[in-house]
């Protein structure tokens, strides 16, 4: 049986130790700033829907872009871009009396500072991605 000294072993297992907590670390950890579940969290407590809420996409960016120039944000504030699934209402059909109302949307983007965890903007419908290059 081979038998490696003490420090080795102990070497080997700090390494993995360090290993492992580095793969269970939140994304924004590494960045500073709020991490994606608490922006999801965000995200999803600064909207309105007559259906459950759920989450189609997330990912960490820059308010340029995103939505390019801002008068209020600087361009280059970190946010948490999180695309919502829902039954998002129409915030005004028009004068009062309008029943020509649009259908509700069912998508939603949101953006989250990265940095404080503040709303930033939302739109609806949520922007359509990008068509792939070929």
């Amino acid at each position: 049986m081979l038998r490696l000294p003490f420090w080795i072993v102990f070497g080997l297992v700090l390494l993995l130790s360090i290993v492992g907590c580095e793969e269970a670390t939140p994304i924004a950890s590494s960045l500073g700033g709020v991490s994606q579940e608490t922006a999801a969290a965000r995200a999803i407590e600064s909207v309105s829907s007559s259906t459950p809420v759920s989450i189609l996409a997330i990912q960490r960016s820059t308010l340029r872009d995103e939505v390019g120039t801002s008068q209020v944000t600087p361009p280059d504030t970190p946010v948490w871009a999180v695309t919502l699934s829902g039954t998002f209402e129409a915030g005004s059909c028009g004068p009062a009396g309008a029943t020509d109302c649009p259908p509700p949307y069912s998508t939603a983007r949101v953006l989250i500072d990265a940095m404080s965890g503040e709303f930033v903007l939302g739109s609806y419908p949520a922007p359509s991605p990008p068509e792939p290059t070929t």
